[in-house]
């Protein structure tokens, strides 16, 4: 499989599932936390997905979210949240956690429940 691409220069593109209305009130979450712009977001169903990053399969989009950067790195699920944290305001000072023995495998296991839950609790989410 070839490594994903991104044409929006410098700025890494987060894509999330659209359909999904807890991983949309997320991304607007986020998006209002990144106030300068640093993060472009797309929800995987987006037609421009397959051209701008051939390396990534719909299936593993609706999976989990994926970050990827100006360079094509490809982050997903919990290691997304740990780049993007590193990306957005303050996010660093939220990051370290990640730096704790045991983390990265407790953020990877919380994640996949989130996410394998998502559609269940998104019906408390406001509509999109």
């Amino acid at each position: 499989m070839r490594a994903p691409t991104s044409d929006s220069g410098t700025r890494p593109t987060l894509i999330y599932d659209g359909d999904c209305r807890f991983c949309a009130a997320v991304q607007r979450l986020v998006r209002r936390w990144d106030r300068r712009g640093r993060v472009e977001y797309i929800p995987s169903q987006d037609a421009v997905i397959p051209s701008r990053f051939p390396g990534l399969s719909f299936a593993g989009c609706t999976e989990a979210m994926h970050l990827v950067d100006a360079h094509g790195r490809d982050w997903q699920g919990a290691e997304a949240v740990r780049e993007l944290l590193k990306i957005l305001p303050l996010g660093r000072s939220i990051g370290w956690v990640f730096l704790v023995p045991g983390a990265p495998w407790i953020a990877a296991r919380a994640y996949r429940v989130i996410a394998r839950h998502r559609y269940f609790w998104g019906r408390t989410c406001a509509p999109r």
